[in-house]
Formats: structure tokens, C-alpha cells, sequence
């Protein structure tokens, strides 16, 4: 194991999307080489869930420290996987906010890949939609291909985490529609800014979260807090969807949700969202109104 966090991620530019490595307080592209390797994210992902830290990656790093850097987390960022196949979510996962949101089982649902944005880019609420909420999540990334897994299998699939936050408009989820449609929306899927590789899943089970609306904690919770352990959900997950390497899982929202303040705490344009997971840089957002459509 390492001993601090590797944090990998995804750079664009005008040449597309290049896969970096977060070291000395930059972002660094990988080596030619390995671009042409690995192809893309869902590449890496696949890679890394079979070989974790090889000798071929750990040379793979070493040489990407010494690329020069291509941006900082003080800039916008595109999602951690730009192009996952899947993005899957979790609701009711925590008993705390099943509760305060009037109880029910664990669901599982699909978010459009098309709503994920990423690190510093902007939550454009639309202006039909009237009730927009925040939930801060840790997001785990997936390297194998799993249908119908075991608990182990799941297990073993995951290969990193990152900070989500799972924007849901309320009324559209209070009308009786699919929670993917209230959930879907472009932009409503912001993800990152790195993905924290790990080597066992049993890393994740200290791991918490926070999140803070202008600075003002909103939510904290931790993933051993969850009604089942990470990978038992997964593998639940996968008699419902078949899941591939790169796709991402929010694993759920804690409870402090604006929707069940009293009164309600609903987002508006110039908030700024920060979701806090331990060993990732905080996923930062701001929230702005789209004009009349």
C-alpha cells in the first residue's frame, strides 16, 4: 500500500481529455506511453482493478511527476471519468436521511451520464425547476464488469472514491416522476475533483463526508453508517444493472438535506456547495439560474 493516497483524474484541453495524476500541488499528464495504453479513464479503471500498483504503474507515476503541470484545483475541472457507461445511484442508503425524508427501503436508480459536470463548474438550475436540493456523497469508481457479483466480486471492483453530490430537484421527484428524471438534469451530477485510488475496499469503511452550503455545514455522515456494508450494496446494485469498468456509484446522501429543514433550505443562484470527503480535495460548486426558457 502507499503511503499517501495516489489521486488520479481526467485534464481537457483543446486536444481532448488527458488522464493526470495530482503531485507537488498540480496536476500532471501521464507519459505519452501510457495515454496510448490506457486510451482513456475507463481504461485506467479496467487496468488498475486487475494490476492495482504494479511495477508498470508505479513507473507510470514516477515519470508523470515529472511532466510539467496542466492545471491546479483552483481551475475548473472536467468529471473525474468523463465518459462512464453508467452512473448509478443510491437512495435511502443511510437510515438517518431515510427517515427525515418519510422512511422507505434502499432503491437504486440511474442518473444520465449527461448530468455529471465537474470540480468548480457551475449547478445551472433551470428555471422551471423550483425546488433544487444538494447531497453531498462519496462516489466509488468501478474497474471490472459485474452482473449478478458477490459480495466479494463487488468488493474487489472498486477501485477508488470521490466526492459527489447528487442534485435533485424536489418537486419533480415530488410529482411521482422516476427519481432518474429528477436527477438527470445537466449539470445536477457534479463529481470530483480527483479520484483517491485504493488498494482493499475496507479502506472506504472510515471514510466520511461533509457538506457545506456558503460554509455552513449541511450534512456530515460516514460510509460505516451505511444500512449495509459498501460492497453488499454494490452487489445488490448488480442484479439491476450491469455495471462496467469507469462507472461511478453515488453511494447515498447522509441526512441534512434542504428538503426536510424546516423550513426548507433550497439552493439559489451564488450558493456555494463544497462536499468534503476524507483524502480528496473538496468538490466545489456554484449554483446559477438559467434565464427564462
Amino acid at each position: 500500500m502507499h503511503s499517501s493516497r495516489i489521486l488520479v483524474g481526467t485534464y481537457r484541453d483543446r486536444g481532448g481529455y488527458t488522464l493526470v495524476v495530482y503531485h507537488g500541488g498540480a496536476l500532471r499528464p501521464l507519459p505519452d506511453y501510457a495515454q496510448e495504453f490506457f486510451r482513456d479513464f475507463n481504461g485506467f479503471a479496467a487496468y488498475f482493478a486487475l494490476h492495482r500498483f504494479n511495477s508498470f504503474l508505479d513507473r507510470v507515476l514516477d515519470d508523470a511527476a515529472g511532466e510539467a503541470p496542466v492545471a491546479t484545483l483552483d481551475e475548473p475541472l472536467p468529471p473525474v471519468n468523463p465518459s462512464p457507461r453508467l452512473v448509478v445511484g443510491f437512495g435511502r442508503s443511510f437510515e438517518a436521511h431515510a427517515k427525515e425524508m418519510g422512511g422507505g427501503r434502499v432503491a437504486f436508480f440511474l442518473k444520465a451520464p449527461s448530468s455529471l459536470t465537474g470540480h468548480r463548474s457551475f449547478i445551472e438550475v433551470p428555471q422551471w425547476v423550483e425546488k433544487p436540493d444538494y447531497e453531498g456523497e462519496v462516489v466509488i469508481v468501478l474497474g471490472s464488469r459485474l452482473r449478478g457479483a458477490s459480495k466479494g466480486e463487488a468488493s474487489n471492483a472498486i477501485i477508488g472514491y470521490t466526492a459527489g453530490n447528487d442534485v435533485t430537484a424536489r418537486d419533480v421527484q415530488e410529482a411521482g416522476y422516476p427519481w432518474s428524471m429528477a436527477k438527470s438534469i445537466p449539470s445536477f451530477g457534479p463529481v470530483g475533483p480527483l479520484v483517491a485510488l485504493i488498494d482493499d475496499a475496507r479502506e472506504l469503511e472510515n471514510i466520511c463526508l461533509e457538506t457545506l452550503v456558503n460554509g455552513e455545514r449541511m450534512q456530515e455522515g460516514c460510509l460505516s453508517e451505511l444500512v449495509k456494508p459498501l460492497p453488499e450494496l454494490v452487489a445488490d446494485a448488480t442484479r439491476y444493472f450491469q455495471v462496467s469498468p469507469g462507472d461511478l456509484i453515488f453511494t447515498g446522501t447522509p441526512p441534512g438535506v434542504g428538503h426536510a429543514k424546516k423550513p426548507p433550505r433550497y439552493l439559489k443562484p451564488g450558493d456555494r456547495v463544497e462536499v468534503a470527503v476524507k483524502g480528496v480535495s473538496p468538490l466545489v460548486n456554484t449554483v446559477t439560474r438559467l434565464g427564462s426558457e
